[in-house]
């Protein structure tokens, strides 16, 4: 049903029922003793009430239209919001995607590359020759602790400080002090086994996950890689870790104020959380460390930033 348009009322002006041309139709309508006078005004009266009920509907009408044009006006700019939103989370989504790919696809290239170089030095095994003239390196090889390498050849958790070259530094100094051929008593299984005392000596000083710098962690993280293939770690946990470090070194929220320190905290974190899975009991697969949780990364961020702001630090 089309809508009735309603005349503005306040426009309208009242009659002039004191006219002299309506007096002779007025006193025709006098009922039995009623005076002129109040005939005009029981008619302005009347007609003063009418006009204001009618100037009330109309108020009515056009704040109810506004109210309609508001909701409408309301419902579309929603609209267009959630059509933008929805634009920008695909467009994000497909960076992100495109992202993901790039990065597994490097991660493949380097795993395959470090590979094909293992295979080639397991083929070639054979007596090298001494080239003339050419000096031992400056620096000298890096060393892993014992300890280290026995954790983690046994899927433990160990600080990532103890595959930096200050860890590995210390660790020389004590495997001369105790000796690397020491043994020690050890029970297994309800058994003595002796096994290397620096097998199960732990370093006196060690630098949290959590306490340290990323630049150091981007150091201790190729030693750590380094090791897990030596010690024969399968390719989708190399892969997976591979592409964590990679993920975290090249992530954006690291050039945003305080962006590293989220970084290192996720790291701290994760890490120790994805070794905790390998060794829980049961034969569940653990999560994909590899893949990036945003959510949690920026949830640390803002800890941090909040943190930061509650100690009244400037970013």
């Amino acid at each position: 049903m089309a809508e009735v348009e309603l005349q503005d009322p306040s426009k309208e002006v009242m009659p002039d029922f004191n006219a002299p041309a309506l007096r002779p139709i007025l006193e025709q309508q006098l009922k039995e003793g009623q005076t002129l006078d109040e005939l005009v005004k029981s008619l302005v009266d009347s007609w003063t009430a009418d006009h204001e009920h009618r100037l009330q509907q109309y108020n009515q009408a056009q704040e109810e239209r506004q109210r309609e044009e508001d909701e409408r006006e309301r419902a579309r700019l929603e609209r267009e919001e959630q059509d933008r939103l929805e634009r920008e989370r695909k467009e994000q989504e497909e960076e992100r995607r495109r992202i993901e790919a790039e990065q597994l696809k490097l991660a493949k290239e380097v795993l395959e590359k470090q590979q094909s170089e293992l295979k080639t030095r397991e083929t070639k095994r054979k007596a090298k020759v001494i080239a003339v003239d050419k000096p031992v390196d400056t620096k000298s090889a890096t060393k892993v602790s014992t300890f280290a390498r026995s954790k983690t050849r046994n899927f433990d958790f160990v600080d990532l400080y103890y595959f930096s070259p200050e860890g590995c530094k210390q660790a020389t100094e004590l495997e001369r002090t105790t000796g690397s051929d020491a043994l020690a008593p050890v029970e297994i299984n309800q058994q003595i086994v002796y096994k290397p005392v620096a097998a199960h000596q732990p370093l006196s000083r060690v630098t949290k996950d959590h306490n340290m710098t990323w630049s150091a962690i981007s150091v201790a993280k190729n030693v750590f890689l380094q090791v897990i293939k030596e010690e024969a770690w399968g390719d989708d946990m190399i892969l997976a870790l591979t592409t964590f470090y990679y993920s975290l070194e090249t992530h954006d929220i690291r050039t945003q104020p305080r962006g590293e320190a989220a970084i290192i905290r996720y790291h701290a974190e994760v890490r120790r959380e994805f070794f905790e899975a390998l060794k829980a009991p049961g034969d569940d697969p653990i999560f994909d460390i590899g893949k990036i949780n945003e959510v949690r990364l920026q949830r640390i961020y803002d800890d941090i930033l909040r943190e930061a702001q509650e100690a009244g630090i400037a970013a």
